[in-house]
């Protein structure tokens, strides 16, 4: 494993983002621990990081393909992360299934209407 001396998110960004791009193909595993963040211990933060690699992985090359970022915590060592290439066949337990994008039906109603009234507003003003 790699011990990362990085004391921001700021600074685990970096270095991870580091790593990802990086890292060789088909290398083994690699895990990173942050143990001198102490930001990383607050759940918060740990879910930030990871939504934050959720949605980057929609717009990487190889990072979110071909190379999963999976969360570990490693007891006195603090927060960890292994970085993992993967195949195709083990790729599914990875994929982004794009929900990200997928709206309620009640949002999507809210929205609807909020245009509606937008609209409605436009058209009154200019008809003025």
């Amino acid at each position: 494993f790699i011990e990362s001396k990085a004391t921001t998110v700021a600074g685990v960004l970096s270095e991870l983002w580091g790593a990802i791009l990086t890292m060789p193909e088909n290398a083994e595993p690699i895990a990173l621990v942050f143990p001198e963040c102490s930001k990383l211990q607050e759940s918060s933060h740990w879910s930030a990081l990871f939504e934050h690699l959720e949605c980057c992985k929609d717009v990487c090359d190889r990072f979110g393909t071909r190379l999963a970022v999976i969360p570990s915590v490693d007891g006195e060592d603090g927060r960890a992360v292994v970085l993992r290439e993967v195949s195709g066949e083990t790729m599914s337990n990875f994929e982004d299934d794009d929900d990200d994008w997928e709206l309620s039906p009640e949002l999507l109603a809210k929205l609807r209407a909020s245009q509606a009234e937008e609209a409605a507003e436009i058209g009154s003003i200019e008809s003025d």
